[in-house]
């Protein structure tokens, strides 16, 4: 994991690469793409902010989509997507 901090020291980010997503956000990754056929990319991150304490922290992966098509999904740990690009 890598973190990025301010001269004062006040936490700002941080990320890692994580081998396996939480359940709940794979069954998320599941109901977004029911009925097609995809991979999620072998690089995934978990971002931790300041507020981690009062809220989760945020997943962010590539979905590939068959015939060349792919997502850059930010999913919480409550499995909600907060992002889909």
């Amino acid at each position: 994991m890598t973190a990025i901090f301010k001269p004062n020291g006040t936490f700002i980010i941080a990320k890692g690469h994580i081998g396996k997503l939480p359940a709940i956000v794979q069954n998320t990754v599941m109901k977004t793409f029911k009925g097609q056929t995809f991979i999620i990319a072998h690089y995934r991150e978990e971002i931790i902010t300041p507020n981690y304490l009062t809220s989760n922290p945020i997943y962010r992966f590539k979905v590939k989509i068959k015939h060349g098509k792919h997502h850059i999904l930010k999913v919480d740990s409550k499995g909600k997507i907060i992002s889909n690009d």
